[in-house]
């Protein structure tokens, strides 16, 4: 992604309005990443980290959202679908749609413009040859008339009421906010 890129997104997360104190703080630290030197579209900058992009997959019909697996994650966690953005992503939501149909398999298209719904920064820890790093994730929303079956044993429908009653389930508590607003827009 080019400068251009990197200023129309610095406008469209200044111009997200976050939910509460924490995402207000997400947006500061996803402005200042956007900011600083560096390709903050690369998954290789390490410092002060990357932006990701993800989506929030929800069948509001059912009051459901696919969530996957993480294992390596703090014991493991289910989270919503996403991850880096690659070199061939044009935009921040075609990489969040890719990120959704290599974890899950379920392919979908945004309707008109793509819901913004959240953003998010947390620390993923060392991986492989990654050392720890910060991850500025950009969360979009898309709405589906019902679930569709996904086609990864890593990935799964839930209620969402489960998912927010923090019950069993082993989900992030920035899925849980992300759901809370979801919910708030009438989106689930």
């Amino acid at each position: 992604m080019d400068a251009v890129t990197r200023v129309g997104w610095t406008r469209r997360i200044e111009d997200h309005d976050p939910w509460d104190a924490e995402e207000r703080l997400c947006r500061l630290q996803l402005l200042a990443a956007l900011d600083a030197p560096g390709d903050p579209f690369s998954r290789s900058t390490f410092a002060p980290g990357h932006l990701t992009a993800s989506t929030f997959c929800l069948a509001p019909s059912d009051g459901a959202v696919l969530l996957v697996w993480h294992a390596w994650l703090g014991g493991g966690r289910w989270l919503q679908p996403g991850g880096h953005v690659e070199p061939s992503d044009l935009t921040l939501e075609s990489a969040a749609l890719r990120e959704l149909s290599e974890e899950t398999g379920v392919h979908v298209e945004f309707q008109g413009t793509p819901n913004l719904l959240d953003l998010d920064v947390h620390t993923v820890p060392p991986h492989g040859r990654e050392p720890a790093h910060t991850h500025f994730d950009v969360r979009f929303c898309v709405l589906l008339d019902r679930p569709v079956a996904p086609a990864s044993p890593d990935a799964a429908w839930f209620a969402a009421d489960r998912v927010l009653a923090k019950d069993d389930l082993s989900a992030d508590d920035s899925v849980r906010r992300a759901l809370r607003r979801a919910r708030g827009r009438g989106w689930l």
